[in-house]
C-alpha cells in the first residue's frame, strides 16, 4: 500500500490491518528528498516500509538509529517516468500488487500515467465545502455498492 510524503506527513497513517484478520501490507512512502521523520507511524514495527527516494537527490541514506524500525531504501528517478519507475523497482523487489492510498498529487500521477487496473472510489454521504480537490477522472463507470451510509464505486480504465 503507497503514499506520497504529504499524506505521510499530515495524515500520519498507520497503513496496517485493523478490525480485520490477516497480515499487514508492505508499506510505501515517496520520500524524494528524505524529509520524513521516522517517529511517523509508517515507521513502526508493525510491518515493513519501503521508502522511495530520489536517486539524483545527493543526500545519503540515513543509518538506522531505532532498531525497531523495519525499512529499506530503493531509489528511483524522479522524472516523467516516475510511476514506471516506481512500478518497475517494486517488481524487482517482488512486489506485483499495489494499493495506492495516496493524495490527490500522488493519484493524479498514477492517472495520468495509465499504470493502473482499478480505481475504487467512497463517497460520503457529506460534502466538505474546501480543501484539496479531488484527482480528475474518466473512467467506465463499472458497479457501485452502497456501505452504510458511504458508497463505493468501481471504475476500470477507459
Amino acid at each position: 500500500i503507497m503514499v506520497g510524503t504529504n499524506t505521510a506527513h499530515f495524515d500520519n497513517p498507520s497503513l496496517t490491518v485493523r478490525h480485520w484478520s490477516g497480515r499487514n501490507p508492505i508499506r510505501v512512502v515517496l520520500d524524494k528528498n528524505l524529509r520524513l521523520n521516522n517517529n511517523l507511524n509508517i515507521f513502526s514495527k508493525d510491518s515493513m516500509t519501503i521508502i522511495v527516494r530520489d536517486s539524483s537527490s545527493g543526500f545519503a541514506i540515513p543509518k538506522q538509529t531505532n532498531s525497531d524500525l523495519q525499512s529499506e531504501f530503493i531509489e528511483v528517478e524522479f522524472n516523467e517516468n516516475l510511476i514506471q519507475n516506481i512500478l518497475q523497482k517494486l517488481h524487482e523487489n517482488k512486489i506485483q500488487s499495489l494499493i495506492v492510498e495516496g493524495g490527490r498529487q500522488l493519484l493524479q500521477s498514477f492517472i495520468d500515467s495509465g499504470l493502473y487496473d482499478e480505481i475504487r472510489l467512497f463517497k460520503a454521504d457529506f460534502q466538505i465545502k474546501s480543501g484539496i480537490s479531488a484527482p480528475k477522472i474518466n473512467f467506465k463507470h463499472i458497479k457501485s455498492i452502497e456501505k452504510i451510509t458511504d458508497e463505493l464505486s468501481i471504475y476500470h480504465r477507459l
